[in-house]
């Protein structure tokens, strides 16, 4: 029998998110979002490194260099740890992200550059493409809904991914070959 997902049902703080982000107005569950993927991939990252050491750790703290939502996605994509429609949906969540934190006031997912981010969401268009009626007969159009389905959808891949990463061992790759003298020389 296939492993279930409903361990992720179960799972609390998932669950604690999605009651908060959804009840959130515009601003609130566009940047709610982001802040959720972005500790996710933090913490895949460090799921995913050689050891858990304070220097693999200082690596996503503070100021460094994957410290941020940013850096963070990149770097899960070229360690192989998002696929390309992963990657494209966060870097999408983070430029609404970003337009939602820099705008003063008024803006909503109604907003015209807003809208045509959501109606671009790839993980949304595989899970209709897989499951056909996963969102019932009709699929959402509404932005914020596409939005929130979509943060959705990669918080419970990452939470799943974070779950299941398997550190690597560490290379021992040795600096100068042995050195064999020569027979009779």
């Amino acid at each position: 029998m296939a492993q279930s997902t409903a361990p992720f049902l179960d799972d609390q703080d998932f669950k604690d998110f999605l009651r908060e982000f959804q009840a959130e107005s515009d601003r609130a569950a566009a940047i709610l979002a982001a802040a959720y993927l972005d500790d996710l991939l933090g913490r895949l990252l460090l799921a995913s490194f050689v050891d858990d050491t304070q220097h693999c750790r200082h690596l996503v703290d503070g100021d460094r260099a994957l410290s941020s939502f940013s850096a963070r996605i990149p770097a899960c994509y070229a360690f192989g740890l998002l696929s390309e429609s992963e990657r494209f949906d966060l870097d999408q969540v983070r430029g609404i992200r970003n337009r939602f934190a820099h705008e003063r006031h008024g803006l909503t997912f109604v907003d015209e550059s807003i809208s045509a981010k959501c109606g671009t969401f790839k993980c949304i268009e595989e899970t209709l493409q897989a499951l056909p009626g996963a969102f019932g007969t009709q699929p959402p159009q509404a932005p914020k809904t596409l939005f929130v389905m979509d943060a959705s959808l990669l918080g419970f891949y990452l939470r799943s991914r974070v779950s299941h990463a398997k550190r690597t061992l560490r290379p021992m790759w040795p600096l100068w070959q042995p050195w064999k003298p020569e027979q009779g020389a």
